[in-house]
């Protein structure tokens, strides 16, 4: 079943019964959200480490690049360029594992697709130093400016994958969990303003109503998202205004001081915050595949064609 099909069949639920989230299809078991963000901090404090060390090796190769410390057709310019093209070429083992059957139990496909990007990092970095940052002759230019294009496009696959899975190596986010949470959480909403939220819960579903509409051309969705960019942070302090007005009328039949008014309304605010997010990303979801779909159509002919003027490159080195 496409997103949009799963998308349309879970709004009607959930604007039917709004207190009750949607059954979860067979086979399909919920997310241990304390798994995910013990795994999303540590894999963001390992990225963060990593972009690090890469930002700083970059700039030493510049400063290097500038005396001309490494020459490329001996020495250890040499070598990091045949280590650096190693590198590249082993990246296919992980495209490879994915269609072999006799590699599919050689490790996990999270720890294979870990190590293709770091290679994938590793290898252009170590080609720049071999190349001194500089262009050479025309087989050589060609390899290098491919290489730099394929790594680019290596990053920004990264980044549309990272929108369609929870984390880098989580599972492939389920559109049923995601409004599950958003219609669970518009009756959280109801109690954090003391019972009576009927009204903020309507208004939140018409919202995520109207951010939920099937849109079939990439077009449409660019201008939803540029739309949402610019409407949920106004429509989120509507929302957050109501609340707060209702928890301050419901405060004095239910005998909450200033300090229970504060506990609630920061509560409230977390969960529409929550709830606006699990719709955005619902939303951004067919159209995130879509594009990573497009993406991989681009970038295998680029790796491909990597590899090719790669080997052309060294060839042509040892042969004249």
């Amino acid at each position: 079943m496409s997103v949009t099909a799963e998308r349309s069949q879970v709004l009607a639920r959930a604007e039917a019964r709004p207190a009750a989230p949607p059954a979860l299809p067979p086979g399909t078991r919920p997310v241990d959200q304390r798994q995910v963000r013990s795994e999303s901090a540590a894999g963001l404090f390992a990225r963060t480490a990593f972009i690090i060390a890469t930002l700083l090796a970059l700039g030493y190769g510049w400063r290097l690049a500038a005396s001309e410390e490494f020459i490329p057709k001996e020495g250890v310019g040499y070598w990091l360029g045949i280590i650096g093209g190693t590198a590249l070429l082993v990246q296919l083992a992980y495209p490879l594992r994915k269609r072999a059957r006799f590699m599919r139990r050689m490790g996990s496909a999270p720890a294979w697709f870990r190590v293709h990007m770091i290679l994938g990092i590793v290898g252009p970095i170590l080609i720049l130093y071999h190349a001194n940052y500089s262009l050479g002759a025309t087989n050589s230019n060609v390899a290098l400016i491919t290489m730099i294009i394929v790594a680019v496009s290596g990053i920004i696959g990264r980044y549309v994958y990272g929108k369609i899975h929870n984390g880098l190596y989580g599972a492939h986010t389920n559109l049923y969990e995601l409004l599950g949470d958003a219609v669970e959480l518009l009756r959280i909403v109801e109690a954090d303003v003391g019972g009576s939220g009927g009204a903020i819960a309507a208004k939140l579903t018409g919202f995520g109503s109207k951010v939920l509409e099937p849109r079939l051309s990439l077009g449409s969705n660019f201008a939803n998202a540029f739309w949402l960019g610019l409407s949920v942070p106004l429509f989120r302090r509507g929302v957050l205004f109501d609340a707060g007005r209702a928890i301050r009328r419901n405060a004095v039949s239910l005998g909450w001081d200033r300090s229970d008014r504060r506990a609630h309304y920061r509560a409230a605010k977390l969960h529409i915050t929550k709830y606006l997010q699990a719709v955005v990303k619902a939303s951004e979801l067919s159209f995130y595949e879509r594009l990573f779909a497009l993406w991989h159509i681009f970038h295998m002919p680029l790796f491909l064609l990597l590899i090719v003027t790669g080997i052309v490159h060294v060839v042509a080195v040892h042969l004249y």
